[in-house]
């Protein structure tokens, strides 16, 4: 089924599709230019994320329009919402689009930044853009000369502060078009066209030089088109192997069946305290609210869901360490489209842990923390996504040390020896110096921003407020059609908590050339990490990742071995008045070689070398 990219409908007031190229429309106009990355014209949009256990990595959205002069055009943006490095004229994008499969694709290569800025891009221009085709042998070949279209409207954004970028471009359809035609791209509205993009994230580099120089975590869509390697140059994939779309119609709901059914990691969980935690002794009330944008109504009974567990902490195979809990959940009612489920038609159930499986808990086979996993089915419904991890977790400060399995089981050994994995620790919010003096943070909402003031303690409850916040969040009333959805209330914790999120990267066994310098091509696995809810006294935050080498600032690499999984321990401490803090480890002064293949070490030291050597 071809991937429907809607219509933009905008929200109330309005009803335009986002403008950020455009600063000559008068403000008294609905197609106004508005600098937000996140403008609120994008609500509807398609999204396609890459991330699982916490909030994205990276988030693609897409929307179409005609304009009043009945001109139609793509509207495109690639958000990367954790980059664990400041890396200028390294960082890419690569975007290609063709009529069908068999088409000459027009293929982008997007330099993301030149500089970081002081206090962020807002909508600049990218450090280079280069446009191109690939020859017969796939190579990269570029134009004679750059669409006007790709300079007039191509903008960036870059947080280094929060380590996130943004690429956003409008893209002009024009029937008929000529490759690399200044007004716009050939694209039949009417029937199906192909579209790839993959990001090259870069992490910190090796300061103390030698191979590897860094990491690239390289992530493609759809994830079968990868770049292959000829010559010494990258092969791009055919427009055969790209996703096959569609436009929605200018009609609501735009696309057929609407977007479908779909999860977040927000709505599913435990009513427990912490809600990672699993009470082995008594009943553990686990649900999970599902989103129906169908377009009709979901019948009480008709969704399906399988609920699973796995050790805290990060997976690399979404299939391999999981246990089941439950198979055949369902919603209890029906739930109207265009709503998330609540207490009242989600799906719910009370599970007590087997006495089988107890002992795995009371042995430490099984931590006490767990990570869950939700899978939706039912005969006759379209899922967008139909599963999700819940790996994030509010937890009580002043301090707290949790362990964390990673684990790479799943994957094919790249050599016989241990697997390199790469975890960068993102924080927010967490300061290690709040004031001189020492503040309140209790009940108040220095901590909680923009979260409602009903988390403010009553005289009748007695609650701490990591219980406040936790069922705030496990019965928080969304309403799409008023923007208040799973997205807006993950802006909304991150804007106002303390956030402390493991990202997990591992060694794919390949390796890259650029510059000379050699670098690592890395895989995404599963993230994990925690909002850190304090009331007391508090000078600032500390927190530290033990069990793995420390490399840079907040990026460490663990050796896992094949098929298995090590776990390492993160604390995190809301330093209060007095307290001592513990000291960080050191960092190491020069990288340790990644695992060689058994049996290649003596060849790739060879390919390196003459690599070099041509340059």
């Amino acid at each position: 089924m071809p991937t429907c990219i809607p219509y933009a409908f905008g929200v109330p007031g309005l009803g335009a599709p986002p403008n950020w190229w455009d600063t000559t429309i008068p403000s008294t106009q609905k197609e106004k230019y508005d600098d937000r990355l996140e403008d609120p014209r994008w609500r509807g949009a398609y999204g396609q994320g890459f991330g699982t256990g916490v909030a994205e990595e990276t988030m693609f959205r897409a929307l179409c329009h005609t304009d009043t002069t009945g001109n139609q055009s793509l509207y495109l943006s690639w958000h990367v919402k954790y980059d664990a490095a400041s890396s200028p004229n390294q960082d890419m994008l690569y975007v290609g689009c063709a009529a069908d499969a068999a088409a000459q694709p027009l293929i982008l290569q997007i330099v993301v930044y030149a500089a970081d800025p002081v206090g962020g891009i807002t909508a600049d221009n990218p450090a280079s853009i280069q446009a191109g085709t690939r020859d017969a042998s796939g190579h990269f070949q570029a134009l004679a000369d750059e669409p006007d279209w790709v300079a007039t409207t191509t903008r960036v954004w870059r947080n280094p502060t929060l380590g996130q970028w943004a690429v956003q471009m409008k893209v002009p359809i024009n029937t008929g078009a000529s490759l690399g035609d200044d007004a716009g791209i050939d694209i039949d509205p009417t029937t199906t066209f192909r579209m790839w993009y993959c990001y090259d994230i870069y992490t910190p580099t090796n300061a103390g030089g030698g191979a590897p120089a860094g990491g690239i975590l390289r992530l493609h869509y759809p994830t079968t088109a990868t770049f292959g390697f000829s010559g010494g140059q990258k092969v791009y994939p055919a427009p055969s192997a790209y996703d096959t779309c569609e436009l929605g119609s200018s009609s609501f709901p735009s696309c057929p069946g609407g977007s479908g059914i779909s999860l977040d990691y927000l709505n599913v969980g435990t009513t427990n305290v912490p809600a990672s935690e699993i009470d082995v002794n008594n009943p553990n009330t686990i649900f999970a609210r599902p989103t129906n944008n169908t377009g009709a109504s979901v019948a009480a009974h008709q969704i399906k869901a399988r609920f699973a567990i796995a050790n805290w902490g990060s997976i690399a195979d979404p299939a391999a360490p999981w246990t089941d809990i439950a198979t055949n959940e369902d919603n209890s009612a029906a739930i109207p489209d265009g709503t998330i489920a609540d207490a009242s038609n989600d799906i719910r159930f009370v599970w007590s842990v087997p006495l089988a499986m107890k002992t795995d808990f009371t042995n430490g086979v099984k931590s006490t923390h767990q990570c869950m996993l939700v899978e939706l089915s039912g005969a006759g419904l379209v899922f967008s996504n139909a599963s999700v991890y819940r790996n994030m977790n509010f937890e009580g400060a002043s301090k707290f040390t949790r362990e964390a399995e990673i684990s790479v089981l799943g994957l094919r050994a790249i050599s016989s020896r241990p697997r390199d994995v790469y975890l960068a620790v993102e924080t927010i919010n967490m300061p290690g110096q709040v004031g001189r003096q020492p503040e309140r943070t209790h009940v108040t909402h220095r901590e909680l921003g923009m979260l409602t003031s009903a988390l403010a303690a009553r005289d009748d409850d007695d609650r701490s407020l990591l219980e406040r916040i936790t069922d705030y969040i496990n019965s928080f009333q969304f309403n799409q059609e008023k923007g208040i959805t799973p997205a807006t209330l993950q802006q909304q914790l991150d804007s106002s908590l303390p956030t402390y999120r493991v990202h997990c990267y591992h060694d794919t066994g390949k390796r890259e050339v650029i510059g000379g310098k050699e670098y690592v091509i890395l895989g995404l696995q599963s993230a994990f990490g925690y909002y850190a809810i304090h009331e007391g006294e508090l000078v600032g935050w500390s927190h530290h990742l033990r069990g793995a080498i420390r490399l840079a600032e907040n990026f460490y690499v663990l050796r896992v071995p094949n098929n298995g999984a090590t776990k390492i321990a993160t604390t995190i401490q809301a330093v209060q008045p007095g307290e001592p803090v513990e000291p960080e480890e050191p960092i190491l002064p020069r990288w340790p070689q990644p695992e060689e293949p058994d049996g290649c070490d003596l060849l790739r030291r060879i390919i390196r070398f003459l690599k070099r050597l041509i340059g």
